[in-house]
Formats: structure tokens, sequence, C-alpha cells
């Protein structure tokens, strides 16, 4: 990297700095209207999200943001582990241009959020989407898997209040069983070709707030051949081929968790409804009376409730 760069990306944090010490949040004009990259979805064990909004300009933001994280510190680990925390940042350091990821990721280290950063889509669609009313800073929107607006806090004194905040957040998660959906198949299974693809199928169309609470898991019991014992990586492969999202794994020789899940003879597909402690809730063996995929996937949903 050259002097001029050296000194062009010095001189650029010190303008960001002095942006944050000078400039006083409120409504401005917009200008623009390059679009930015869309946030990420969410994945994982999150099971809730906080929007946050702040920028460079915003003096309020430079001093509630830390102050909602030193609030959201105080929630348990498994919360802060379901918490996906994402910092919209609607503007550059002039409040009429747009921001950019850099800019997004730069303000995030400033002011000390333990989150996601992402540039907001111009002009501030995001904040419009989740936050409404008029363009202040900071904001806040507690958002469920769905998409669904929990509660919203507009800038100000008494509606942008870090402990109210953390509060909300914490009654928010909600309280649905997990369950396991453990499907039975291999290779040389002729219905498995259907089936788990129409399992596969029921299994997007459920909800957000549906499908973070159903853990699906294909276990392979053997390879190609019904006589070898499956690998981790054929496995895998069978995973792809049959359209599963979840996870896949061999299961051990033979058919252990076939038999200690749905039992009988070693005959497929099959499947097993397990709860968080690994009981079996319900089993479904082959045959067209007894594993039909709009049924398995409802029990499953019945069971997170």
């Amino acid at each position: 990297m050259g002097l001029g760069s050296v000194l062009f990306r010095w001189s650029w944090n010190a303008f960001v700095l002095a942006a944050l010490i000078v400039m006083a949040c409120g409504r401005y004009p917009l200008g623009s209207t390059r679009v930015l990259t869309a946030p990420e979805t969410q994945s994982g064990d999150k099971r809730l999200t906080l929007a946050v909004f702040g920028a460079p300009w915003s003096t309020d933001a430079q001093s509630q943001i830390p102050a909602l994280q030193a609030e959201l510190d105080k929630l348990s680990d498994a919360q802060k582990k379901a918490l996906d925390v994402v910092l919209y940042v609607p503007t550059a350091s002039a409040v009429n241009e747009p921001p950019t990821q850099e800019i997004a990721e730069q303000y995030l280290g400033l002011i000390g959020l333990k989150a996601r950063a992402v540039a907001d889509e111009w002009k501030w669609k995001n904040f419009k989407k989740y936050v409404g009313g008029s363009l202040t800073l900071p904001a806040a929107a507690v958002i469920d898997l769905d998409d669904n607006i929990i509660k919203a806090f507009h800038a100000g004194a008494t509606s942008f209040l870090p402990s109210e905040i953390a509060a909300t957040v914490q009654a928010s998660f909600p309280t649905k069983n997990t369950v396991t959906l453990a499907l039975f198949g291999a290779p040389w299974c002729s219905e498995c070709k259907t089936e788990m693809p129409a399992i596969q199928a029921e299994i997007d169309k459920l909800k957000a707030s549906q499908r973070a609470f159903i853990d699906t898991v294909l276990y392979v019991t053997t390879s190609g051949n019904p006589s070898v014992p499956p690998t981790q990586e054929g496995a895998e492969q069978y995973r792809e081929i049959v359209h599963i999202k979840g996870r896949a794994l061999a299961d051990e020789w033979r058919w252990k968790n076939f038999r200690q899940w749905v039992g009988g003879g070693f005959v497929l597909p099959g499947a097993a409804i397990l709860d968080a402690q690994g009981n079996v809730i319900k089993a479904y063996r082959a045959g067209p009376t007894t594993f039909i995929p709009s049924e398995i996937v409802a029990h499953a949903v019945r069971s997170i409730e």
C-alpha cells in the first residue's frame, strides 16, 4: 500500500471520529439512490433478531448504543447465543450520502456493539420497514423469525431506553420445544427417492419460526450395496441426491438408530420424531399408509408447540 493510500485511510478514520463528536442526530435530506446488498438471513441457533440503527453523525447513538450493549451483556449465555443483533447503518458520515459495507463495519468497530454490521439499503429501507416515522437515530426493533415486528423503539429520551429494549428482548424469546426429525434412507431404496424430497417440500412450506425448532437429520443405513456399511462421505453424497437440507449421518452398523427409534424389519424409508431428551414421540415405518410425508411433518410441528 502506497504512502498516499495510508494517509487517505488515516484521514478517513480521523474524519469519522470527528463526525461522531461534533454532529447531532435528527432528520436530514436524502440524496443518491444507489442500492446496497441486503442483510444475511438468519441461521443456526438464532431465535430472535434485534435490529439497531445508528450512523457516524449521531451523537445520541454514540452514547445510547454502548449503553444498550451493557444491558444486553446481562442476558444469559443461552439468550446471547439465540439473539441475532444487527447494526444497520443508514448513511455515511454525511447524512445525505449512502453508506457502504466498509463504512458500516468501521462504525461497528467505533460504537462497541457486539453485532453484525449491515449497510442499510438506500434510502433507509430497513429503518422504514422496522421502525418507521421520522428518520432519527438511534432506533431499534425486536423482530421474530417470521420477520414480524414485536416492538419498535424510536429515538428519544423516553422512547429509546436501553434497559427497556433489553427487557423486551428477554421477554420475546420463543418458548417452543425443539424436536429432531430423524429420517432413514439408503441409495438402493427406490421409495426414498420420492419420499425424502416430499418430506423436504413439506418442511419448506413451514414458517421460519417452525423450521427453526425442527432439527432434520438424515441417517443413511447402508452404502449402495445393502450388505455394506455406510460411510459419512456416502451419507453426505446421498443427502444431496434426495435434497434433504438437514444434517446427514452414517447410521452405526448395523442400523443402530433405525432399530432403536423405528424398529421392525430393515425396510426403508423410515422416520422418527424425537424430543429434546432423545425419546421417541412417534415413529413411521415404510408403507403407503404408514409413511406419509405431510403427516410426518405436521406431527413434528404439533410436537414443538
